[in-house]
């Protein structure tokens, strides 16, 4: 399972910089630079189906995918769950039972964002492992669009540690939208098609640039923060 790739960037920057050899003199430093396009997504879902119209167990369906798309690769993250529940009742309460539940992980599922519109488009599969290990492994096809009302809330964070021989900086750009809608099929249920039936549901996008630079009893020059 991948690291998220804000922690393993900036893991990775301060290892680079703990292992490296003591520095000669007039030396040329070392610089390295580059940016990460990191844009996620939520979706979760209660799914009435007393008239077993997706064919899965039971009469209720709950679940959740967290999709995260980091490097060009797209990894979902998630859970679904079938329960068999008296009319009228929900999981939680009283008259319901827990039949199957499911890790979900991808499995060539892919995110496409347009941070213009503010949408995103999620197809592909996924697969599903029983945590009862009391069934093989499930493949479904997924669909699912996020949509919005285009305008997102901007956000920026710049994080710099300067030392004599070193320096290390993050600049972030991150966008959240609002007003937000989703509708989706997951295998043979269908999401969103009735009120009430997707209970959560989130769309971010967040460029990062970092910076490091290194040379040994020179202090590295400070751009003031700005990327340029």
């Amino acid at each position: 399972m991948r690291t998220s790739s804000l922690i393993a960037a900036t893991g990775g920057a301060a290892l680079l910089l703990g292992a490296a050899a003591p520095a000669v003199a007039g030396e040329r430093p070392q610089v390295d630079q580059f940016m990460v396009l990191e844009q996620r997504a939520t979706f979760s879902w209660v799914e009435e189906d007393h008239d077993d119209a997706a064919g899965r167990p039971g009469t209720v369906h709950t679940g959740g995918m967290l999709i995260d798309k980091a490097y060009g690769t797209t990894d979902v993250f998630g859970y679904l769950a079938d329960w068999d529940c008296e009319p009228g009742q929900l999981p939680g309460g009283e008259g319901c039972v827990l039949l199957t539940e499911y890790e979900i992980a991808t499995a060539g599922a892919t995110l496409d964002v347009d941070v213009r519109a503010g949408t995103a488009h999620l197809s592909g599969d996924v697969v599903l492992f029983d945590l009862r290990m009391e069934a093989p492994e499930q493949y479904l096809t997924v669909d699912a669009r996020w949509t919005s009302d285009g305008t997102p809330l901007r956000s920026r964070v710049h994080h710099s540690d300067l030392s004599p021989t070193a320096k290390v900086q993050v600049h972030q750009q991150g966008r959240t939208w609002s007003g937000l809608g989703a509708t989706g099929t997951v295998g043979g249920l269908a999401l969103g098609d009735e009120p009430g039936e997707v209970t959560e549901h989130g769309l971010w996008s967040t460029d990062s640039r970092y910076f490091f630079w290194q040379r040994g009893g020179v202090v590295p020059p400070d751009d003031g923060g700005g990327m340029g």
